[in-house]
């Protein structure tokens, strides 16, 4: 990853933070209709045991992933499948495909579920207008409002397990 760009990025995320004045609102799974699920590719097949819960419960799910390298196949559908070469964010017509469709969208949930720290998937994350964010706690920004811990205290919780945590929390939440 050029280290200009990631700088670029990184300076750009802090701002958009500063300038947030976002609603934050915590709400049960019963009161989400619409959720962002962001994610790595290569977890994919463990995120879609999530994504199937949402929805048959009935919420309206919108996908973001990032790829590191070539997977040929996905199990469900992905809105938007971000890699490296989008890094150059000035010139990348994915994030700015992104950047619209979040303009227009106000989410009761986004789900980080990538497990390294991503600068561009955090600007996807600090980018869309959400009442609740949800994450691995990875980063010391404060871009989430609750942030899942592994209950052995390990820092890889496996995003399977993650994403049965975050449905039990929210199903707890009242």
């Amino acid at each position: 990853m050029d280290f200009f760009c990631k700088y670029l990025l990184n300076r750009k995320i802090k701002r958009r933070l500063n300038l947030q004045r976002r609603q934050r609102k915590f709400q049960n799974l019963k009161g989400i209709n619409t959720v962002l699920v962001l994610f790595d590719v290569e977890d994919c097949a463990d995120v879609e045991d999530f994504v199937k819960i949402l929805k048959l419960s009935g919420k309206r799910v919108l996908a973001v992933a990032f790829k590191y390298r070539k997977i040929a196949n996905y199990p469900f559908d992905i809105e938007f499948i971000v890699t490296e070469k989008d890094i150059n964010f000035t010139k990348s017509e994915t994030v700015s495909a992104i950047e619209t469709m979040l303009e227009g969208n106000i989410f009761d949930l986004v789900v980080d579920m990538v497990r390294n720290d991503n600068p561009l998937m955090k600007y996807v994350l600090v980018s869309a207008n959400a009442l609740l964010k949800v994450g691995i706690h990875k980063s010391n920004l404060h871009i989430h409002d609750i942030l899942i811990l592994s209950p052995s205290g390990e820092e890889n919780t496996s995003v399977k397990e993650f994403g049965k945590q975050i449905i039990y929390y929210l199903s707890t939440i009242s």
